[in-house]
């Protein structure tokens, strides 16, 4: 029933015009993280630094490490240091210490005039999206006395936000991309964007890249070199509604509501294609990136870790049910962090232990296989370890099974070996670009990963 109640918001507010927003209501999904940036975005979380480490293996239980309950309805936040920035809807922005992880305080707070739905922090200020009411620039030099200093009202219903140097990147709904020079925090100014054609919900920003997750038109790259010629360069529907999307190396990472987290191939802007995808047991609204797991948002079903360290074949690790809507999740290697609808700020463990994936699905690592780097242009090197002396045979394969190359056959001392590919097959010509699978066999166990090649 409460999925039927937000889709229905959802039908209404799509199709309102560019220039009109609902001023009521609660938004099921938040926009998107930039890829290493000290900001976040739409109705999430971002990360940077923290306290005390604290990990678990999800897939053998998980918890709850700590939590505050905001007055409004949390939709976003941005944690810097020890402090969390929260975009709380009516209740504007709040502002939340988080030095100590299991008893986070709330220390002061900015009313705005909308619904506050994501925050993202440079430097000494806070840029919050105030839905209809566009965006607000606040002053966080001391986090206990915040205040506004400059207002920029946008066309649309601004829902994310991503900050990358003297510029603002928002997703302004029925109006697209809107870019926002903030080089004078007291007057921001609107300097460019582009009409993506479709509900724009969520964003991330690499260099003068803008991937934008636009409702019923998948994920669209913009180049946003020249803020007021931005173009779209090229789009890939997905078979869910992508809300929010997170960027690393070659790889686009879309929570994609119903159909859970799609992992789209970005090395090409203008040819993007998926690659791989995971469903989800609830509805996908956000993404953060660790180092070898994605965490997901997943509304009603709390937070899910997945392993993406293949990123052709993710798999969900295991996860922690939150007391609402978990909107958005970010992660550090301290702590995940996810803002959980109308209980507030919730503070989780990260995920500790590396796994991979065999032919048969996720499983319990014997040869610890390991390729970096991974997506590869040219040579990789592939690590493994064997726990006694015997026969090992190392080799590559396409998706349709075919051996391409063979990289090792012969008796190995027990102990961690390094393998290299040169990307190219037994004739020695060099491969197309795609995705192949490397298999060990050895003494103990078989193991497969898989490694993308560009070109």
């Amino acid at each position: 029933m409460r999925s039927s109640l937000l889709s229905a918001f959802w039908a209404i507010r799509f199709s309102l015009p560019c220039g009109h927003a609902l001023s009521r209501g609660r938004n099921p999904v938040v926009a998107c993280v930039g890829a290493a940036l000290l900001v976040t975005t739409a109705w999430g979380v971002c990360f940077h630094g923290s306290a005390t480490a604290e990990c678990i293996d999800y897939a053998s239980g998980s918890y709850i490490v700590g939590n505050v309950d905001t007055p409004g309805t949390a939709h976003g936040l941005a944690v810097v240091g020890s402090v969390a920035f929260v975009a709380d809807w009516e209740s504007g922005l709040q502002v939340v210490d988080v030095s100590n992880p299991a008893s986070p305080q709330i220390i002061s707070s900015v009313d705005t005039p909308g619904a506050a739905l994501a925050v993202a922090v440079s430097g000494s200020h806070a840029y919050v999206v105030d839905n209809e009411y566009g965006l607000y620039v606040i002053d966080i030099t001391d986090p206990a006395t915040p205040g506004v200093v400059g207002i920029a009202d946008t066309p649309g219903s601004a829902g994310d936000i991503v900050v990358s140097g003297n510029h603002a990147c928002l997703a302004d709904g029925n109006c697209g991309l809107l870019v926002i020079d903030i080089s004078n925090p007291a007057d921001p100014q609107i300097v460019g964007g582009v009409d993506t054609a479709a509900y724009a919900t969520g964003l991330a920003v690499v260099g003068t890249l803008a991937y934008v997750a636009s409702y019923e038109y998948g994920l669209q790259v913009i180049d946003i070199a020249d803020p007021a010629n931005s173009e779209i360069l090229g789009s890939v529907e997905t078979p869910g509604s992508p809300w929010t999307v997170a960027v690393r190396d070659m790889f686009a990472y879309v929570a994609d509501w119903s159909s859970g987290l799609q992992v789209i191939g970005i090395t090409n802007p203008t040819s993007l294609w998926i690659i791989g995808s995971v469903d989800t047991p609830g509805l996908a609204g956000g993404v953060a990136l660790g180092e070898s797991y994605a965490y997901v948002a997943d509304g009603e079903f709390g937070l899910e870790v997945v392993e993406i360290t293949d990123p052709a074949n993710p798999w969900i690790v295991g996860g922690v049910d939150t007391p609402d809507h978990a909107f958005r999740a970010a992660v550090s290697t301290m702590h995940a962090f996810v803002a959980d609808r109308s209980s507030g700020l919730q503070v989780l463990p990260t995920q500790c232990d590396e796994a991979v994936v065999g032919e048969d699905g996720p499983v319990a690592s014997i040869l610890g296989l390991r390729i970096h780097p991974n997506p590869a242009s040219f040579q990789t090197s592939i690590h493994f370890g064997t726990r006694d002396q015997g026969q090992v045979v190392a080799s590559v394969y396409d998706l349709a099974g075919r051996r391409v190359r063979g990289l090792f056959e012969g008796t190995l001392w027990a102990g961690g070996h390094d393998l290299l590919w040169d990307g190219r097959d037994e004739d020695g010509r060099m491969v197309p670009a795609g995705v192949y699978s490397v298999r060990i066999s050895g003494p103990e166990a078989s193991e497969t990963t898989r490694v993308l090649m560009v070109r």
